[in-house]
């Protein structure tokens, strides 16, 4: 290989690299803000004192499922759009995110009703004390009046990105976090001549900043793009012909991410029966964990979107190279982030108001969380970009379906119930599942079978 060879190689590989920055860094900034926006509600929730924090931790459970319907939903169409992108065709875009923003729509009425009278039904199935279902209730009831708000929000937010515009929903959930860490503040505790309402106090600072991120990504659609300012017109374009092409190639993801939702919302009723101090820990360090992978995350969207757009664009070969680029790329993120949960792990879960075998549950679980990173941030990149992206999704599911319930939720049962084990080797055997999941994916991967062209 000549120097100008090798010259050019570097070249194209620094253009990747800054294209995938320019993707994921708002992404990724989006992420951080919903994490911590979880993070600071947590923190002050939690300063009321463990049933507070166990109870809006469990109401959050239901609304955990309820986003990963939508994300689902948007997932899927957002194969095709990420391909129509590639391809150029903007009608067939218009079409599809009119279809994704619809199908949300439908799913936020349903759950938001769900929430409102079915409250305690709901929390009733992770924890049967009567504490926790009268706080949790209360929470759900309030906090239910967003999800409306968030469908749509997620609907726009997913097609978006698949363009390539990642600003615009960053700069909303921007706005939801300072509105609602201002609002927790004087809503929970009674400042400025508020009363103290505790978790209602909190559910009332969500609904208002869901509602302001969602105005916010309105009036940039319909203000100043021309791309995805759908309205009834684009929805009367739907063919029952369209519709069943796309909604077969959104199925797989859809049944994908309930499949999973399904199998968090198992785990999470598993670390409920174990105790409120084990859920509590369990809460502490999921909000954790989905801060750190933040990175990870954005990483896996840009995935779909830079992976399915060379799809689209019938090159194939440099959809393998750039796939490769980018799980790399995300192991070197894991050992960071693992690097870092060691170091500081010990100090942070002094922040939270628990006792001190909580505390040291946590901090064991977050130890846990770091080694098995370094096996799930390849299958996170796998499964939720590259094989998604290039409309391999069905073989994702079946993986993903697999491993989660013949190995995960049965190794948690056995370590909490059987063997009643301490929650962070419950946690630890749960990993078994990644191991497996991963070593099917790499032979997928090799064997060049997850390319398909959606948009033929």
């Amino acid at each position: 290989m000549t120097m100008l060879e090798k010259l050019q190689i570097n070249n194209e590989q620094k253009v990747f690299y800054r294209r995938v920055m320019m993707l994921t860094i708002p992404i990724i900034v989006q992420n951080l803000i919903a994490s911590l926006l979880n993070l600071m509600d947590t923190v002050m929730i939690g300063r009321l004192g463990e049933l507070y924090l166990a109870s809006v931790g469990i109401a959050n459970q239901y609304f955990f499922f309820f986003t990963l319907m939508l994300f689902g939903v948007n997932a899927g169409c957002s194969i095709f759009i990420s391909q129509f992108w590639g391809k150029k065709d903007e009608v067939s875009i218009k079409k599809t995110a009119a279809l994704a923003i619809s199908f949300s729509f439908v799913i936020g009425i349903l759950f938001m009703l769900a929430g409102i009278y079915f409250s305690d039904e709901i929390i009733s199935v992770f924890n049967s004390d009567k504490a926790v279902l009268a706080t949790g209730g209360d929470y759900l009831k309030i906090v239910a009046f967003s999800y409306i708000f968030t469908a749509i929000t997620i609907g726009f937010a997913f097609s978006l990105r698949s363009t390539e515009n990642t600003f615009v929903p960053m700069v909303g959930s921007i706005a939801a976090l300072v509105v609602n860490v201002v609002l927790n503040y004087i809503l929970i505790f009674g400042k400025l001549g508020f009363p103290a309402m505790g978790v209602k106090g909190a559910a009332i600072a969500t609904v208002i900043a869901r509602i302001i991120e969602t105005m916010i990504i309105l009036i940039y659609v319909y203000k100043k793009s021309n791309l995805l300012n759908i309205n009834f017109s684009h929805i009367k374009m739907l063919d029952f012909k369209f519709i069943k092409i796309v909604y077969a190639g959104m199925l797989p993801v859809l049944i994908n991410e309930f499949v999973w939702g399904l199998g968090n919302l198992t785990y999470n009723i598993i670390y409920a029966r174990m105790g409120v101090g084990t859920a509590a820990a369990i809460q502490v360090t999921s909000t954790v964990m989905n801060l750190l992978m933040i990175v990870i995350i954005g990483l896996g969207n840009s995935a779909m979107v830079i992976v399915g757009k060379e799809i689209g664009a019938k090159r194939e070969d440099l959809g393998k190279i750039y796939a490769k680029r980018l799980y790399k790329f995300a192991l070197i993120i894991a050992i960071i982030i693992a690097t870092v949960i060691f170091l500081t792990a010990n100090d942070f879960v002094y922040f939270f108001k628990m006792s001190a075998t909580v505390l040291n549950d946590t901090k064991r679980i977050l130890y846990v969380n770091a080694i098995l990173l370094l096996i799930r941030s390849y299958t996170f990149i796998m499964i939720v970009g590259v094989l998604r992206g290039a409309g391999d999704s069905k073989y994702a599911v079946k993986i993903q379906g697999l491993t989660l319930w013949t190995i995960g939720i049965p190794m948690a049962f056995i370590g909490a119930f059987i063997l009643n084990l301490d929650v962070y080797y419950v946690v630890a055997l749960t990993g078994m599942e990644e191991i497996v999941k991963y070593i099917f994916i790499r032979r997928r991967f090799k064997s060049g079978k997850w390319i398909h062209n959606m948009t033929n």
